[in-house]
């Protein structure tokens, strides 16, 4: 009787390190090797008339309104500023998604006292999300830079923290150097 205890708890505290473990922001830049990034330096958020119908009729949610407050706030840090009248040098544009995941991990064999009994299966599930964030020439209307971040969400309340390190990281290597 005293087992089952002992195993559920070393169980809990293994899960607890291999979550802490996967809950690191991954980021991945792409960047267009033939665009001068030095001759941007002003951007717009995309129009919403370019985008489809259903972009069009969401409203922002408060979790829309940080990523935007977040972007702008790494672009001015990287020395873009944001036009309210005429026409940009670069479009901004963001995409999220969020994806349920399921892990199932099965290993060894239980031990009672009267031997071994079946295997140990365990079942999680999450929440993966991603980030996309682009920037987008608007001369030649060609995606000229990407960022992508994906991370484990497990719990609604580490969203915006994440959303915070994934921008920033994102642009840490804003504007891109050619090789």
């Amino acid at each position: 009787m005293k087992r089952q205890p002992l195993l559920l708890t070393f169980n809990l505290i293994l899960t607890g390190l291999l979550w802490m473990g996967c809950s690191s922001i991954k980021v991945h830049t792409r960047f267009d090797p033939a665009a001068d990034f030095s001759q941007y330096r002003t951007y717009k958020w995309l129009p919403e008339k370019t985008m489809g119908p259903a972009h069009r009729m969401r409203k922002l949610t408060p979790l829309d309104q940080q990523i935007m407050a977040d972007i702008e706030k790494a672009l001015a840090s990287r020395g873009l500023e944001k036009l309210t009248r005429g026409e940009p040098d670069l479009w901004v544009t963001y995409h999220t998604r969020m994806k349920d995941k399921i892990d199932v991990t099965r290993y060894g064999y239980r031990y009672w006292r009267h031997g071994p009994r079946g295997r140990v299966v365990e079942v999680h599930r999450y929440k993966k999300g991603t980030l996309v964030v682009d920037l987008i020439d608007v001369k030649t209307r060609q995606l000229v830079w990407r960022g992508v971040a994906e991370s484990i969400l497990n719990h609604p309340s580490e969203v915006p923290e994440k959303i915070e390190t994934a921008i920033q990281k994102m642009f840490e290597k804003y504007p891109p150097q050619s090789k």
